[in-house]
This record gives C-alpha cells, sequence and structure tokens, in this order.
C-alpha cells in the first residue's frame, strides 16, 4: 500500500509567518446546529469559523449568507472587530488564507478580493479536512462546551447560539497543549490563546456561570401615576438569564423572559449557584418548590431573592395592588 508522504499532504507555512499573531487563518464554513434562536436577527444558517495560524485563536462570526460576497464582508468584520491590535490590516499583516475546498472559499470573487490585499489562498485537498486542522479541531471543542452550556443550565436550543458565542470566548482562554510562551531567561510555559493573540491576560473575571439567573439593575419603572427613576421606586431589579457577555459594551447581556429582550448592562447581580431551570419562573409554586426541596440548596441568595420577592409592606395597599406586567421594549419595568 502506497504511503503519502507528511510534506505532500499540505502546505506549511512558513517559520516567520507563525511568529506574529494574526498573519496566518485558517477557515471554514461551519452550519448551524440548531434550527432556531432567541430572536430572529440572531439565527444564522451558517458561521464563519477563524483560527490563527500562530496563537490558536479561534473565532466564530454568523453569515448573513453563504455567498462569497458574505464571507467577505464577514471577513472585513473580523479585520475590525477580531484584530489581535490596533493597526492589524489584512493588506499589511495577514499574508496566508487557509480554507477548506468550499465553492464559497475558493470563488473568483474571494481570490481576486484577496488577491488585491496581497494574500495568499491556501486550499486543502479535497476529502482532506485534517490540512485545516487549526480551525477543526478547535470546532470539535468548542462545539462540546456548548453542549455542556445548554446541558448544565437546562436551556434548550433556542440558546444555542448565546452558547456558541460564549463556548469560543471560554475556549480561548484556556491553556491547551502546544500553546507555549518563551520567557527571557529561556523558560517555556503553558500559554493560552488569548494571551498570545492579544498580547496580555484575559479579565477572567468578566466569565460569569452562563446560563444563571441574574438581576439587572432597572433604571426606570413605568407605573398608572407616571414613571419612577432609580431613586423613588421599590422594585430596582429585572430577573432575567445571563445569556453572554456582550460584544458592543462592556458589559453583561441578559435576556428578559417577562418581555422577550435583551438587555446590556455592567449592574447585574449574578446567582451562580442555581440548582434548575425552574428557578427562572416567577409562579411562587415553583419558586416555593425550589426552596424547601430537601438535598437542595436555595436557587437564589437573598440579595437576589429580596429584587424581587414580594412587596415591602411598609408601601401600603395602593402600592400592593399594582401587578407586574412586565418589561416594555426598553427593559423598563411596567406596572399596571
Amino acid at each position: 500500500m502506497a504511503v503519502i508522504p507528511r510534506a505532500a499532504r499540505g502546505h506549511e507555512p512558513h517559520t516567520n509567518m507563525t511568529a506574529k499573531p494574526g498573519a496566518v487563518l485558517y477557515a471554514d464554513i461551519i452550519n448551524n446546529p440548531s434550527p432556531v434562536a432567541l430572536s430572529p436577527t440572531e439565527y444564522f444558517s451558517h458561521y464563519l469559523a477563524l483560527g490563527c495560524g500562530m496563537s490558536h485563536h479561534f473565532v466564530m462570526i454568523g453569515l448573513e449568507g453563504t455567498k462569497s460576497t458574505n464571507v467577505i464582508d464577514t471577513l472585513l468584520r473580523f479585520e475590525v472587530d477580531y484584530r489581535p491590535f490596533a493597526t492589524y490590516t489584512f493588506y499589511e499583516h495577514l499574508c496566508e488564507l487557509h480554507v477548506n475546498a468550499g465553492s464559497q472559499l475558493v470563488s473568483g470573487e474571494l481570490r481576486e478580493w484577496l488577491r488585491e490585499r496581497r494574500v495568499k489562498l491556501v486550499i486543502a485537498a479535497p476529502h482532506h479536512q485534517e490540512m485545516n486542522a487549526r480551525v477543526e479541531r478547535p470546532w470539535q471543542t468548542v462545539r462540546g462546551i456548548m453542549f455542556k452550556l445548554l446541558v448544565h443550565t437546562h436551556l434548550t436550543i433556542v440558546y444555542c447560539h448565546r452558547a456558541l458565542m460564549q463556548a469560543w470566548k471560554i475556549a480561548n482562554v484556556l491553556p491547551i497543549r502546544g500553546v507555549t510562551k518563551t520567557l527571557p531567561d529561556g523558560t517555556v510555559q503553558p500559554a493560552t490563546p488569548y494571551k498570545l493573540y492579544f498580547k496580555r491576560k484575559p479579565k477572567l473575571e468578566r466569565f460569569k456561570v452562563w446560563g444563571c439567573p441574574a438581576i439587572v439593575k432597572a433604571h426606570r419603572v413605568l407605573t398608572p401615576d407616571g414613571v419612577l427613576n432609580d431613586c423613588n421606586m421599590f422594585q430596582r431589579g429585572i430577573r432575567g438569564i445571563h445569556i453572554g457577555i456582550s460584544e458592543t459594551s462592556a458589559g453583561w447581556d441578559i435576556y428578559i423572559p417577562s418581555s422577550g429582550t435583551i438587555r446590556v448592562s455592567v449592574d447585574v447581580a449574578f446567582d451562580e449557584h442555581f440548582t434548575s431551570i425552574l428557578a427562572y419562573s416567577g409562579r411562587p409554586l415553583y419558586r416555593d418548590a425550589l426552596l424547601t426541596r430537601e438535598g437542595h440548596a436555595a436557587p437564589l441568595n437573598p440579595e437576589c431573592l429580596q429584587a424581587y420577592v414580594g412587596l415591602p409592606q411598609a408601601l401600603g395597599d395602593a402600592v400592593a395592588n399594582w401587578s407586574l406586567v412586565g418589561a416594555n421594549a426598553e427593559g423598563n419595568i411596567e406596572l399596571g
């Protein structure tokens, strides 16, 4: 049986290219594992997965379509939103783009677009995905993390997109085999893809338990008597679900089930020791069953419970007769 030499199985980038973050990228188009999402604007039938050849940093960006123009638009978004340093551009820093033998990634339009930026397109052989392992192997890891997040929180496949976005962020801050850094004294230490890609340590305090119950601060409340601000209203928090780190703001994304909206805020109280999906229900029967069940800790700590359980008796009957209708499109509490 003939043995294919290893040197003929794929193109290996030059050593000088792989010494810089973002100089060699590996790309592939991934099918969305879920047919639904929290909102129509968050659903993508495909994702463009991009891996850095130097740092193993991995990113997944939603594709608006499967045409070559959609791939080009997504690459431009990567150049701006996910660049390793402030002055990074494809024209000056990207040397090679490795792709699979897909029709969208080998089209003449994409070739010409890369040629204008002096980027070499390297295409793997058909039916040999191992030649694009820098993006195929991280995708397997991210896919496993995504399903573990959904199983741990008992959330449905509707939250798949948000779990996927959180999964690749988690994978980038974990040390992996083969990713090391050399200190000035010659000592070799393990490193994370995030550290090698951005040349700085990740802020792990931003990573909260994904899918946990959360209370986001309400700055305005709509009542039958008008609008109350956060200085004179009794309920200052809205209960929601933590669905990841915001990519557009320095805060967290909180899904509000009562209104079906997503709110971005830094004023959030997290309960990272929840026990069940029933903790998201506002019905007293479910809440009481969780709080009194033997052998399990309370799903919400006292600080979170005070934000939404009951009304203070000191407010009087007029306020106690109000009923919580929900939150409007802006995330403000609405009482009726």
